[in-house]
């Protein structure tokens, strides 16, 4: 099968996180891709495990973790869980959309189509790397740092009576009776390698989001210069433009449905997540006299704010250019063309007043309004942790 440049990018960024369940594009039979074929088909369970664990040791705390920053690591346990049971049950989805997407791609191979594609996403492409680079330092510095620093002060100069380490998803088995034994480095490979998990599932998600909306918003902005270029002086010619439109028309509706049917659930659920994690970040900030952990959670809050940011633009960029859309079918003289082709683009024209947007069921419309909601939101929870905590 021949597999676009920009298709193939994709999936080897989503085989790079272990979240590739496609069968139209297989693993490679080197052991090394088979290991990460297998840890893909086993990261749902791995997510239960972890959120049990977690839901356990923050039971086994006098306050849950709320004050020390660990009960963070119970909403963002469930966001893992859920996404990749998601990803695990929608896997024909993603496999159907992306083979839909690489059929447009190759389809749609004129010059300024390719520089259509090139300018929005080569730029997304930008952004996620960076984002991803800024990601994978604030994690680093919070694992390296509090453990170079222990060991330094503890080995070199004998100076800590008990580890130092900034929370992690384990941190409350370490709470009690914590020394420098088997026990403490167990737990802390552990919190290492669950702490990674939820950054790159994280990651993950932003990147498949972003990167599988961008895709259909390019296509979506070649078919909207394409209905503005018809023309309908040459009578001889109406026929075959009005079927080549229509067809294009069919597909750009059937690639809609299918993004929906893929994204509309996680990007609810991650709508309700992000307020969550947003609310309790802001409450470490605020509440916590441990200044590392101020400004540990204040990144954990700049990545929340802007992925939010992030996934909402596309979808308010994709919503806009459905309105867009809708305007080039409006601004024809259709009335002026043969009744088959008035027939035709009545029809499209009909369809186009609604918007190409990605929701669950008409809800949780992944727009800059539905930002706002997740900030409105975010604040009255925060309001009403900082009165259960006062009590």
């Amino acid at each position: 099968m021949l597999i676009h440049s920009d298709i193939d990018k994709y999936i080897k960024f989503m085989k790079g996180y272990c979240v590739w369940y496609g069968k139209s594009v297989t693993w490679d039979d080197t052991r090394f891709d088979l290991c990460r074929k297998y840890y893909t088909e086993s990261k749902c369970y791995l997510s239960a495990v972890l959120l049990c664990v977690v839901s356990f040791a923050l039971y086994s705390t006098d306050d849950f973790g709320l004050h020390d920053g660990t009960f963070i690591y119970w909403p963002v346990c469930l966001m893992m869980l859920v996404l990749t049971s998601i990803a695990t049950a929608t896997r024909h989805q993603q496999d159907v959309l992306t083979m839909s997407l690489n059929d447009n791609f190759l389809e749609n191979s004129e010059p300024w189509m390719r520089a259509i594609k090139d300018q929005n996403i080569n730029k997304l492409w930008k952004m996620l790397r960076f984002l991803i680079a800024y990601n994978n330092t604030t994690c680093s510095l919070y694992f390296i740092v509090p453990l170079v620093a222990d060991s330094i002060l503890h080995y070199g100069f004998d100076y800590l009576q008990t580890p130092f380490s900034l929370p992690m998803p384990l941190t409350p088995f370490l709470k009690y009776r914590n020394t420098w034994n088997a026990k403490y480095y167990v737990l802390t490979a552990l919190n290492f390698w669950s702490t990674s998990e939820i950054v790159f599932t994280l990651q993950w998600f932003i990147g498949n989001y972003s990167l599988l909306t961008t895709f259909f918003l390019a296509e979506l902005i070649i078919f909207k210069h394409q209905v503005k270029s018809l023309d309908f002086g040459k009578s001889d010619e109406w026929d075959q433009q009005v079927e080549s439109i229509v067809n294009k028309h069919t597909k750009i509706m059937k690639l809609n449905g299918e993004l929906r049917d893929y994204l509309g659930l996680p990007g609810a659920f991650m709508t309700f997540f992000t307020s969550l994690t947003l609310t309790f970040t802001g409450f470490v900030i605020f509440t916590s006299p441990n200044i590392p952990l101020r400004i540990s959670y204040g990144s954990g809050f700049v990545l929340y704010f802007c992925a939010a940011l992030l996934l909402t633009t596309i979808g308010q960029k994709l919503e806009n250019e459905s309105d867009e859309l809708f305007k080039a079918f409006y601004n024809l003289r259709w009335y002026q063309y043969s009744p088959n082709a008035r027939k035709s683009l009545n029809m499209m024209m009909r369809q186009a007043r609604t918007p190409l947007i990605i929701d669950f069921h008409g809800r949780y419309k992944m727009n800059l309004a539905n930002f706002m909601q997740i900030l409105r939101s975010s604040y009255s929870y925060f309001t009403l942790l900082r009165e259960v905590a006062k009590d």
